[in-house]
């Protein structure tokens, strides 16, 4: 099983209790982090923000088992193509539908962590050339500049907390 998402996680892990001798691999440390909430532990944790990359590397681990692989009604299918056809077995497990919010503030950092989070924020806000922008993936990051090419985007190169303090500090020291 390959999960992409933290909503993938949940999509599933809400509804089924997975047999134990499931391996388990994630996208990356938030993903990690959703399925542990679940007592599910990930035998396989994605390293780098690329999705096609970490998708690579799964490719590696799976020998000629058959993967399930849940996911977004929106997903762009970027592990599913990385895989072989046969050993694949893709699923929509929930629809990602995007969440509106004013905000009242005009915050100096915004963080994307997907096109549909993206989508959502824009709904009701803007994004501003002024602004920190940062996005945890490729994905994000070219969806970002598909809507707003004068936009300098910063991409997290692993999808950890430790990453997204380093760009924010390297944002606040360029200001000082």
């Amino acid at each position: 099983m390959f999960f992409s998402s933290p909503n993938a996680v949940k999509s599933v892990l809400t509804q089924i209790e997975l047999p134990e001798k499931t391996k388990v691999a994630v996208l990356g440390e938030g993903t990690r982090l959703a399925a542990e909430a679940f007592n599910c532990k990930a035998d396989f944790i994605g390293q780098d923000a690329d999705v096609t990359d970490v998708a690579k590397a799964f490719r590696q681990e799976i020998g000629g088992d058959t993967v399930w692989l849940p996911k977004s009604d929106k997903s762009l299918n970027r592990v599913e193509r990385q895989l072989p056809s046969e050993q694949v077995r893709p699923q929509v497990t929930y629809r990602n539908t995007p969440i509106s919010k004013k905000l009242h503030v005009i915050p100096e950092v915004l963080v994307f962590t997907s096109p549909s989070n993206v989508e959502g924020f824009l709904l009701e806000n803007t994004i501003r050339v002024n602004q920190c922008i940062i996005s945890i993936g490729n994905t994000t990051k070219e969806f970002i500049l598909g809507r707003f090419p004068e936009i300098d985007v910063q991409m997290a190169l692993r999808p950890t907390l430790e990453e997204l303090s380093r760009l924010v500090r390297e944002y606040y020291n360029k200001l000082s």
